[in-house]
């Protein structure tokens, strides 16, 4: 999505935010580099890290586990 709005929006500048605690999120963070998009490592369910976040237009919040059974295997450990 965000290589799409650079192209459709001219000056467009965007950044990401991320805590980085799922597998692959190392691999996305490179890839959005590549493609001109900034990065901020973060976590939006700890307000100081919101608070030196740039001026924004727009927000596009995409904060989510990928499936309902990625903690699965975490709770499972927890249990035994």
């Amino acid at each position: 999505m965000a290589p799409e709005l650079k192209r459709l929006i001219e000056n467009l500048e965007i950044f990401g935010l991320d805590n980085l605690s799922r597998p692959g999120s190392e691999w996305n963070r490179r890839h959005v580099w590549q493609q001109d998009i900034g990065f901020l490592h973060g976590d939006i369910r700890n307000p100081s890290d919101l608070e030196d976040l740039p001026k924004v237009d727009w927000v596009i919040d995409a904060a989510a586990n990928p499936s309902v059974l990625a903690g699965v295997s975490k709770w499972r450990a927890a249990d035994n």
